[in-house]
């Protein structure tokens, strides 16, 4: 053999394996292209509807996580809710009469 057929000896062979590697590698992109559409056809997210009724269930979790006050615990902050108010409307009145009175003395007094 001459030194010119050895190269393009070598070149026919890594052809062909070039040519046994191709179907798998073309397999490989066909693939991964039909992976990418899968991707791009799955929706984002779950629907409008589905985050709606989940929205409501996970409401539904949270809220039985709760401690709820006791009827007695209730009507004790209630009473203490109201009393406090009575208590502030009497301060509040006082502090207007007082002030209101102060007010017209000042102002009936002439100069």
């Amino acid at each position: 053999m001459s030194s010119k057929q050895k190269p393009e000896k070598d070149k026919a062979v890594s052809a062909k394996r070039e040519e046994a590697k191709a179907p798998s590698a073309k397999r490989e992109e066909a693939k991964a292209l039909s992976a990418k559409r899968e991707e791009a056809k799955a929706p984002a997210g779950p629907s409008k509807i589905q985050s709606f009724f989940s929205y409501f269930e996970l409401s539904k979790k949270e809220l039985s996580k709760i401690s709820w006050p006791t009827k007695k615990e209730v009507k004790g902050t209630t009473f203490a809710v109201l009393a406090l108010v009575c208590v502030m409307s009497v301060f509040l009145g006082l502090v207007d009469l007082i002030l209101s009175g102060l007010i017209q003395k000042i102002l009936s007094m002439s100069i």
